[in-house]
């Protein structure tokens, strides 16, 4: 049996930035607001995977990314996924986002650490 799953990657992202602001394909039309959805349903699930690991990726982006730094100490945990999409540095990548975009394979699972490694 094939592995059929597919992440859906927006288009008019940076070039390196794709796999960290890929989803899981919907099964209907993309919007903005479902791509944005489905970005904090992803990093919840990295964050409760591993709240520890969580905490450290966050806290290691004070010196570049001192906004994501902050989330760990203002937000509770549960909190954290929406405040990283609702970040202005993730904010401004995600502006030109559209609902058009392409289906991938997924590539090998990424941490917490990884994707915010790609987005600062």
């Amino acid at each position: 049996m094939s592995n059929s799953r597919k992440v859906w990657i927006p288009a008019g992202v940076p070039q390196g930035a794709e796999m960290a602001l890929s989803v899981d394909a919907p099964r209907g039309l993309m919007t903005p607001a479902l791509y944005r959805s489905l970005l904090i349903q992803k990093l919840d699930g990295l964050i409760l995977a591993d709240p520890k690991a969580a905490r450290r990726a966050l806290e290691m982006s004070q010196e570049q990314a001192p906004e994501l730094w902050a989330i760990a100490e203002q937000f509770p945990t549960s909190q954290w996924a929406s405040a990283i999409v609702m970040s202005d540095q993730v904010t401004a990548l995600l502006s030109p986002i559209t609902g058009k975009g392409r289906l991938a394979k997924p590539e090998s699972p990424q941490s917490l650490l990884e994707i915010l490694e790609q987005l600062t």
